[in-house]
Order: structure tokens, then sequence, then C-alpha cells
């Protein structure tokens, strides 16, 4: 079937194809800024990259740097851009432009910001933005990494005189302190430098790594073994030449260089001192003069029976290329070996058998240096050792003919022999101890017949040299040598059984690790001996770097009032630890000690001890501190974090934090629900008083207040606040100002009052009710939501008017029967007396018609003496 387009499908498909490669060609925009925590010394310069992926377009792009200080976290200093001309906020805006700042482009997507001269000031989240000029967001455009600026306590002191005037072929020795402070975890380096007449050369370096680089120009010397350094104690570098030449001529000094790993595990240099030196005079060898001769060993002047002596020879002289000599080793003034001008080697007869089996050889490995190797060696290669250096011309005819000699110094070398059964095994190979703890090394010996002594010997490094620490003798007295490395400390050495032999150093420190040799002799009645050793190596870790704390709590999100309890857990060495709990409140603020417990168990630090209660528990493996917060408020939410540090015989030895530790402090849920009596509506009549009762019913706090508003149709009519005081709404009038009232009948029930009901206060009321709480510091705060009630209160007007007419006949009535009762009263009280007027006349009638009716009878006249008596 054969695939026919259409014109039309054609610009499709081409628009189609044309979205596609635009996809594939712009990938998702990225922006990489160099990965933190980042740690620079103030005063030295600092660099961070920052680079895009994804980024398609035709033009450079855009880079800006900012910084937010930790003062200000949420603030955004802008610093410097490559498309702004003004972008630096003042701060920054002159050393923008002086360059101090600036960013150098590494290409289209990759910058540096470099900062010359770093400030204290600077520390803080650094930010790289790059501007988009899509029309669409895709990826991310902006990257942070947080640096902090530590103060510059490296130390460097060149310790050896100003000057030396010595001759050529001659040793020199000169040595520097360094040292550092920093409670960060660096790495020292030093270089040794020659300041000649034209350039300044690095001479010989200890890396970071302990490891050993030669500079270029004495690469040579280096090899042939002219040239070492070497660490001595903790703070001393020194530096060592053989056989000096004209060209170390100068100022020689020392430069100190201090190093710390980033989180990307890129080794930094971040502080850099150079010593004063001591300028080097060379005096040069006359004319005609031989040249001195100097004869080394490589191993120390006692080497044990079967293993490897090294004696090397060397000539200095001037025109040393031009010149001829040959080299004889001898022993106790007899030859042993010869390296003709022209390298011939000549073994003399007593060796003979010795160099077939490959046991001795001798060798010209520069233009002024030749070895001699014996391996193994025997008892009987003990003795004093020379070189003679022959200068020897050569004629016409290629013949060598001998001109001026000189022997150099005598070496002896002592050769320890295995004649006897004498073992000896070092009870553990390999110590790992902490910083401060009893260091106990224990060598064991086995199948001796006579007396024993026993010297312990240490060297810190594989490329250092054993070094005396104290010896026991056949008397069982220890000897200490002056000069020794451990001369100001407590050791001692003891034997602890009949075959066991005990070295003891108290307080170990970190110079204590290395290779430890137990040397024991033994002599017997015959005036014979046997020595034998043995080695172990110890290990001392810093409190610093064995110190583990960590932060953890399960109260991170609780209420107010709330206990938390925070857990502090340390693990490390058993020494004096002091705590101190830190606080960064979430509203701002710098980091603060709010309370401390020092080693000896005194409390101390901040000014709010009452709010926190402290608690520390010893274990076998750790050591836990506890911080509790009794009431929690919200003014204590925020990042804490503990602080340990850790002493050893009064002296700071180390100092860790923890890992921040968030906590949130949230007011309570609210709880809070009402209601409004009477339920739904309220029926009441116009002119009658209304009262309508809103009731709290759940609450978070027996202690709660609570603020009341009562509303009428969206307006406010009244409300009291958590304090009690009523004030009405700013839409009451002064009419209904004298009719409403609000109180607090009891103690959950606020209530509101309307005298005197009108028709316009027909509608609907609601409760709107607010909760406030009391926090642990006494200030009162609301609760949200609010919680509401409605009800409607209807206003009865036709129950009104019936009132009203049946009142108006009622008085109508009473205005009509009140005259009439009168009236009636009157005439009551009228006819009463008519009553009683009848009943007095017709009494009287009755008297008068007796008396009429029973006339009188004369009555006769009395006597005298009976009227008397009547």
């Amino acid at each position: 079937m054969v695939l026919q387009l259409q014109l039309w499908q054609l610009p499709l498909l081409m628009c189609l194809a044309g979205l596609l490669l635009s996809d594939i060609c712009r990938g998702e925009h990225l922006v990489q800024i160099q990965k933190g925590p980042l740690y620079r010394v103030k005063g030295y310069p600092m660099s961070i990259s920052c680079n895009v992926s994804g980024y398609s377009g035709q033009v450079d792009q855009g880079f800006a740097f900012s910084v937010y200080k930790p003062d200000y976290p949420q603030k955004e200093i802008r610093m410097i851009s490559t498309f702004e001309k003004d972008y630096a906020y003042r701060v920054y805006s002159k050393r923008v432009a002086e360059k101090s700042i600036e960013i150098k482009r590494l290409s289209k997507t990759s910058v540096i910001l470099h900062l010359k001269l770093l400030q204290a000031d600077d520390a803080g989240e650094f930010e790289c933005y790059t501007p988009n000029i899509y029309d669409t967001y895709e990826g991310t455009y902006n990257g942070k990494t947080i640096v902090n600026v530590i103060e510059d306590t490296l130390k460097a002191s060149f310790s050896s005189p100003a000057s030396y005037s010595i001759s050529e072929g001659e040793s020199l020795q000169l040595e520097c302190e360094v040292s550092s402070q920093t409670m960060q975890h660096t790495h020292l380096s030093v270089t040794w430098y020659l300041c000649g007449n034209t350039e300044t050369l690095p001479i010989i370096a200890l890396d970071r790594d302990l490891s050993v680089r030669p500079g270029a120009a004495f690469e040579k010397q280096y090899h042939s073994g002219l040239i070492s350094i070497e660490k001595v104690e903790d703070t001393t570098y020194r530096l060592k030449m053989s056989q000096v030449q004209q060209s170390a001529r100068g100022e020689i000094y020392c430069q100190a260089e201090e190093w710390i790993q980033d989180p990307d595990r890129s080794w930094i240099r971040i502080a850099y001192k150079n010593t004063t030196g001591s300028y080097v005079e060379i005096k040069a060898l006359e004319v005609g003069e031989v040249g001195s001769l100097i004869s080394a060993i490589d191993v120390s002047e006692t080497v044990q029976e079967g293993e490897q002596a090294v004696i090397r020879c060397s000539v200095q002289a001037q025109n040393l290329l031009q010149r001829f000599f040959s080299i004889t080793w001898l022993r106790n003034n007899i030859e042993m070996a010869h390296i003709g001008p022209s390298g011939v080697l000549t073994i003399a007869n007593d060796y003979k058998q010795r160099e077939n089996k490959g046991e001795l050889r001798a060798a010209k490995i520069s233009d002024n240096a030749y070895i001699l190797t014996i391996r193994p060696v025997r008892a009987e290669d003990q003795g004093q050792y020379q070189c003679k250096a022959t200068q020897e011309e050569r004629a016409e005819t290629g013949e060598f003919t001998k001109e001026q000699s000189q022997l150099s110094s005598e070496k002896t070398v002592h050769i320890k022999t295995k004649e006897s059964g004498l073992a000896v095994v070092m009870a553990e190979k390999l110590i790992n101890m902490m910083e401060g703890e009893k260091l106990q090394l224990t060598c064991s010996v086995s199948k001796a017949s006579g007396s024993l002594s026993v010297s312990w010997h240490h060297k810190k490094s594989t490329s250092s040299s054993f070094k005396h620490v104290i010896s026991l003798n056949h008397e069982g007295v220890m000897v200490r040598e002056t000069g020794d490395q451990h001369q100001d400390r407590i050791v001692r050495a003891f034997r602890s059984t009949a075959t066991d032999f005990t070295l003891e150093i108290n307080g170990a420190v970190l110079s204590d690790s290395g290779e430890y040799k137990c040397t024991v002799s033994e002599r017997n009645t015959d005036s014979s001996g046997s020595i034998n050793s043995q080695s172990g190596l110890v290990s001392v870790e810093s409190i610093d770097s064995s110190l583990k704390v960590s932060l953890r709590s399960r109260d991170t999100n609780v209420t107010e009032n709330s206990l938390i309890t925070m857990i502090c857990t340390v693990k490390g060495p058993k020494v004096p630890l002091e705590v101190h709990w830190k606080f960064r409140s979430k509203y701002l603020g710098p980091q603060k000690d709010i309370i401390c417990m020092l080693r000896n168990g005194a409390i101390s630090c901040g000014r709010e001890q009452k709010d926190y209660q402290l608690e520390v528990e010893v274990q076998d493996t750790m050591t836990v501190f506890y911080l509790r917060i009794l009431k929690a408020s919200r003014k204590q939410q925020g990042s804490y974090q503990c602080q340990i540090t850790a002493y050893q015989e009064n002296v700071q030895k180390a100092q860790k934090p923890s890992n921040e530790l968030a906590v949130s402090v949230h007011a309570p849920v609210s709880k809070l629900s009402i209601s409004i009596s009477p339920k739904a509506h309220l029926i009441i009549p116009v002119k009658s008083n209304a009262k309508i009762d809103c009731l709290v019913n759940k609450a978070v706090s027996n202690s709660s207040r609570f603020a009341v508003t009562w509303m009428f149709d969206a307006q406010t009519l009244v409300k009291m606040d958590s304090e009690g005081v009523v004030t009405l709404g700013p839409a009451v009038s002064k009419e209904m100002n004298q009719r409403i009232n609000m109180q607090m009948t009891e103690r959950r029930t606020f209530q509101l009052a309307i005298q005197e009901v009108r028709s316009t206060d027909h509608g609907q009321y609601k409760c709107l009710v607010e909760e406030w709480i009391q926090d642990p510091d006494g200030i009162w705060y609301s609760l949200h939501p609010k919680s509401h009630q409605t009800m409607d209160l209807v206003v009865n007007e036709q129950a009104a008017s019936g009132e009203s007419k049946q009142d108006c006949s009622s008085g109508m009535i009473l205005g009509i029967l009140t005259p009439l009762l009168f009236i009636l009263l009157v005439v009551i009280v009228l006819l009463l007396l008519m009553v009683q007027k009848t009943k007095s006349a017709s009494r009287k009638q009755k008297d008068c018609l007796w008396a009429e009716n029973n006339p009188l009878k004369p009555v006769p006249e009395p006597t005298a003496g009976e009227g008397d008596s009547a």
C-alpha cells in the first residue's frame, strides 16, 4: 500500500514536527547552586558556583544573587546580577562598584559569585536566581545555600633563627608552628618555600592527608633522601635539608593552609598564613676542593638482625658534573665495595659470596649520591662505617689517575642478634580508645632465661621515626631520657606479672596515636643476651568526633497549657557534660539560651527558668537530658536545640549542637455550643415587654469568658464584651436606646430585654457568642469560630387591637354606670332617710294618741310631809 500525502496535510505535519523539536530542544529549567551549608573564614575570599540546565536561549542566561540574613530570614537583600546594573541594595552597592563582589561567567549557563573579602555580616542563606525568558514556567528558577562565616583561628609562626650561614654540602633544619582552634572539622597543610632572587619556589609540602609532595625544583633531591618534612608533636613542622646546594640560597619560610570538606565532598582552602622566614647564606666551596662527604643510614643506628641496612655516600664539590670520582665503602677501616669513576662495581673478597647471594649490592643513584645495601644484615655486620671519595683525572687515553681523597665521618651500626629463643608478643595489636582515657599496652615475654629489661618507643606515622617513651631496666627501675616526648606526662612502666610488661599513659591525647614498640632485652650470667621486640597500633579518637547528640520529642504539636517533654540523647565518652537549651521563636528573633545545666549540676541561663524543668539520666551507653515545659504557651512555639559541651580536666574538649526540633503550640479547638430561649420564635403583643435568653451550653473551660452580641436584621443592637461592659450598637436610635437592655442573669445566660414592644421590633434576632480563654501567661484571647443562634420575634398587632376595643367599651360602660350608680346611691340614701323619718313620726303620733285616749286624772295634792317625801 502506497502512502500518499494530500497537499493540505503537508503544512500540518511540518507544524507538528516543529512543536516536537521545540519540546525536545527545551528541557526542564533547573538551577543548581553549590550545596551547603558552607563554612568560610572571615577576611578571606569566597566563591559560590551556580549553573542552569535545560536552557536553550540564544543569549547568555542571566543570573542574580541575593542573601537572607539569619535575623530576618524572610527579607531578601539583593547583592548583584548580570542583567541589572543597579540591582544591589545599598549594603552591597559599594562593594559591587569596587568589584569586591563580582560575578565571573564560566559559560553561557554557568557563573561563580566571588567575594574578595568575606565579612561576618555576609553570613546567611544565599539565593541564585535566573529570570525566565519564556512565556511558561517549567522547572525551578532559583536555588539556595547557607553560608556560615567563622572566625579566623589559624596560627602560623616561625620558630627557627632569622638567618643561617652554612657551607655548601652541610645540613639545614628549620621549624615552624602551625595550629587552628576552630570548632569545625578542618585539615591543615604546610608548605616550605624558597624565595630566591628571581622567583619563589615550593620546596616540599605535607598535604592535608599527611602525604608528602616535593616541589618540582627539589623533586630529585627528595627522591635522593636529601630533603624531608615531618610533623613533630601536634603543631611543629620540621624541614630537613641534607647537603645543601647553592640553589637553596635565599629566604626560606613556611605557609600554613586550612582546608574544609564541603557537603559535595570537595576540599576547599578557607584560610592561609605565611610565616616570617630565615635567610640562608650558603658559602661556596673553594675551587679544587673535593667537597664534604656525608655517610647516612636510612634506619636507626640499631638494626635488627635479618633486616636491611643502607649506607648512603655523597660527594659535594664545585663543577661536579665535569669531574670524576670513585667511592669506597669501609667497615672498621676494611674495604667492602668500590665504585670507580666509570661506574664499575668492585666487591671485596670477603663479601663476594654475599654478593653472589644478592645480600650485598651498591649503585650510583644520582650525580653525587651512592648507596650500599646489605640485606639481610648479620651480627658480624656490626661496626663503624665510612665512605672515601677520591677525585680522579682522566687522561687522553681514557685511563684514570687518582688525585686527592677524603674520608667521611664514622657511623656506628649496632646489630640486634637473635641468638636465644626469647619471644615477645603484644597482647593487643590494635587498640581503639577515647581521648582522655588511660592508655595501657602489655608485652608478654616467653622463653626467657636471664634478667629482662624493656624499653617502649613510639612513632606517630609511618614516615616518622621511633622515639623513646620510657624504659624499665634490669633492676626494675623506670628510666626516662631527657627530651622524651612524654616528659611532662604521667607515664609509667612496670612488670605486672612475671611475664608481662605494661606501659601506662594517663589521659591519652590525639598525638598518642601511632605505633608503639616494646623492645625486651635479655641479659644472661655469661654476659650474652638477646633482643626481641613487638609492635602494636593505638588509635586515639577525639571526644569531638565521638560525641553524638540528637534531640527528639513526642510532643511537637500540642495545645496550650499542655506538657512538652524534649529528650536530648548524648552518646560518647564518659566525661563531664554541660547542656545549653536553645530556643528560636517562631515569630523571628535570634536563637537564645533559655536554660542551662552546668557540669556541676548548677542551673543557669535565661530569665524564664520557672517555665521549664530539667532532668538528667546517666545510663551505661548514653546520657539523657530532659527539658519539660510545664504549661506550653504560644510564645514558646519555635525551634529548640540542645548544645552539649564536653570537658576533660576542666578543659573544654568538644561542643556539639543537636538537630533543631520544631514545636508548635496552638489554641484549643472551640467546643462552643449555645441556644436561645424561647426557641424558634416568640409571639408577643405590641407594647408588652419581651425577654430573650442566650444560653452557653458548652465551652472549652469553666473559666472561659464570653463576648455576646445581639443583632437585629444584620444590625448590632447591643453587645457585652468579655469584661462585662455593655455598649449599644451604632445604628441604635435614641428611642430604641431607652427600650433595650442586656444583662447576664446567670453565669452563662445573657438576656436581651425589649420594653414596650412595637411593630417595628418584628424580625429576626441573632445571638453571637465569642469565647475568650486565658493563656498560661495570663493573657486573654478569643477562640474561633464564633457561635450564633437566631430567633424570630413576631409582634401580634390584632390581639392588641381587640384588647384596645374591649378597654374602650369598658370605659364607656363605666362612664355611664358611674353617675347612675351615684344617683341610685343618692336615691337609696334619701329613701332610707324618709323611712327613718316616717318611723320617727309614727312613734310620736302613737305617743300623742295614747295621751288623748288616756287623759290624766288630777292628782291630789300631797301633804307637806308627803310632798317632801315625794
